[in-house]
């Protein structure tokens, strides 16, 4: 990788349903279609339905049609697909909302004046689930958990027969995130709390109390070998840790003219009922 990684730029929480590992489905929001920058024509594409699904998706929609008469929209068409799977077939717009799948509709609208759709016009649909993002972070350390192996050895008088070693195994991440503020929605997530918006308030879980589990990303900025600005930004490198649980902020004092900056230690292990292991980690070029 010729990126250099520099600064944690965002973290984003989610809290997770104890038996599948996975966010309740009624806790995802279709988010509204963003339009790529390179779009040619002057009509426009909405999101929308009510999502039945219950794992986040990235929907791409393009225009493979273009309509052939200025605001008569019905002779364009285009193609879908989720998470960079297969496209699906041409699809001829209506102008009313239109399923994809897991309930997530699509509604194309013309233009004021000019060619509505061209041929290549963009749309991307982010599915996802309620979380907090926390924008302030300060630092994230990562230990790795590793079990060791164990060893056998059969002797015979003198002689090594024969000695087995098993290989060691990568079960989790330890982690240390310090914010530079007191976020009461983040705590409730890492805590197993619960944050009251309207007396913003935060109450911690009860002794004996199960701790819910919650989905860890984290963003740290890429920039090229040789940068010197701000502006060389390359990108994003993306850390998600699928199964956690974490504790209050550590060791807070409270002084005059000193800020507060809780810290927090969080446990990131695989995600057995998902599937899932305990951590990947990938380059992108946004922070969504």
């Amino acid at each position: 990788m010729a990126e250099n990684v520099y600064g944690v730029r965002q973290v984003r929480l989610t809290q997770l349903d104890t038996t599948t590992g996975l966010p309740t489905g009624d806790s995802y929001e279709i988010n509204d279609a963003v339009a790529d920058d390179g779009n040619a024509g002057t009509g426009s594409m909405a999101s929308g339905g009510d999502f039945s699904g219950s794992v986040e998706y990235t929907y791409e929609i393009v225009v493979v049609t273009e309509n052939t008469v200025e605001q008569t929209i019905t002779t364009a068409e285009f193609l879908w697909r989720k998470n960079n799977g297969a496209w699906s077939a041409a699809v001829t717009v209506t102008g009313a909302a239109q399923a994809l799948d897991n309930g997530v509709t699509v509604t194309f609208t013309a233009g004021a004046s000019g060619q509505d759709f061209e041929l290549g016009d963009t749309w991307t649909i982010w599915v996802q689930a309620e979380a907090v993002t926390i924008s302030t972070p300060q630092m994230l350390s990562m230990a790795p958990v590793i079990e060791e192996g164990q060893a056998g050895v059969l002797r015979g008088g003198d002689d090594l027969i024969c000695r087995v070693q098993e290989n060691d195994e990568l079960v989790g991440v330890d982690l240390t995130f310090r914010d530079a503020q007191l976020n009461g929605p983040g705590v409730a997530i890492i805590d197993g709390g619960t944050w009251s918006v309207g007396d913003q308030k935060y109450t911690p879980r009860a002794i004996g109390a199960a701790q819910t589990p919650f989905k860890l990303e984290v963003w740290a900025a890429r920039y090229a070998d040789g940068s010197f600005e701000g502006e060389d930004l390359e990108g994003y490198l993306k850390f998600s840790f699928y199964y956690c649980k974490g504790q209050i902020p550590n060791n807070q004092s409270l002084e005059d003219r000193s800020f507060v900056t809780p810290s927090y230690t969080i446990k990131a292990r695989e995600n057995r009922a998902a599937s899932l292991g305990a951590y990947i980690w990938e380059e992108v070029a946004d922070l969504t």
